[in-house]
């Protein structure tokens, strides 16, 4: 699915951080979605946010259309508001927060330390970071805290979360085009069998076989692009502790094979 991001950057004045939240939260708990897809959830095309940005109702709606419930918290006690937070975050939910005296959205994406937050902004250069609770506080600027928790209603999509080892996960985005493609790799990882299989024993099963497979089909491909490929699918994987099926992994690597992604 061409539309589909990984943990990028908005383009500035577009007014879409909401959008953007909204999808860099989904794609944390393993759901990966586009931008078509998200202007339609939210019934926000692009030219609305522009104008006016997203408020929290439609991306709450945008959040139900994908299958899942916002908890919403609201209210001027930061300690409440951190307890909110953890709370999540211990259950491996990511959180949508307001800031910039409500003019922006962003999201909490897991903790590095007792008191350190990660957090993703698609209006920063850095995209993640970690900051301790006073910076956050200061970054939110607001009298009156505002956040959501993002749920799954299907409970099992908690086995795909990022937010309970983010800390690993945040190494790996140091790789500028593997976290701007995460979505791309995720979008091509279901549709997997459980055959007892852990998502590491099903690459190292499977790994030559499919770079050879390959290789032989299409005698032209680069061998050292598909390995990379294959590796940065590897790790997608396994972050998000998803088997893929191995013929619709082999098929996707094929069309990178041959020039059709």
């Amino acid at each position: 699915m061409q539309e589909i991001i990984g943990f990028e950057r908005q383009i500035s004045g577009d007014g879409a951080c909401g959008k953007y939240a909204l999808r860099h939260a989904l794609l944390l708990l393993g759901i990966p979605v586009s931008q078509r897809e998200a202007n339609a959830a939210t019934q926000v095309p692009p030219w609305k946010a522009i104008r006016q940005g997203t408020n929290e109702a439609e991306i709450k709606r945008g959040l139900r259309e994908f299958g899942c419930t916002g908890l919403e918290y609201t209210g001027k006690s930061s300690r409440s508001y951190t307890a909110h937070i953890n709370r999540c975050l211990r259950k491996g939910l990511p959180v949508i927060i307001t800031a910039e005296n409500d003019d922006h959205w962003a999201v909490i994406a897991g903790k590095k330390s007792r008191t350190e937050y990660y957090w993703i902004d698609s209006a920063d250069p850095d995209v993640i970071g970690a900051w301790h609770w006073h910076d956050l506080q200061e970054w939110i600027d607001n009298d009156v805290y505002y956040g959501i928790g993002v749920q799954p209603k299907n409970k099992e999509q908690l086995d795909h979360s990022l937010v309970p080892h983010f800390s690993e996960i945040a190494q790996l985005m140091k790789d500028e085009t593997l976290r701007q493609y995460w979505g791309y790799y995720l979008d091509d990882l279901y549709g997997g069998a459980l055959n007892g299989e852990t998502p590491q024993e099903f690459f190292d099963l499977y790994r030559k076989n499919i770079v050879d497979t390959i290789c032989i089909q299409y005698p032209a491909a680069d061998k050292e692009t598909i390995t990379w490929e294959l590796k940065n699918y590897e790790t997608v994987a396994v972050a998000h502790n998803l088997v893929p099926s191995l013929i619709e992994l082999t098929a996707a690597l094929t069309l990178i094979a041959v020039g059709i992604e």
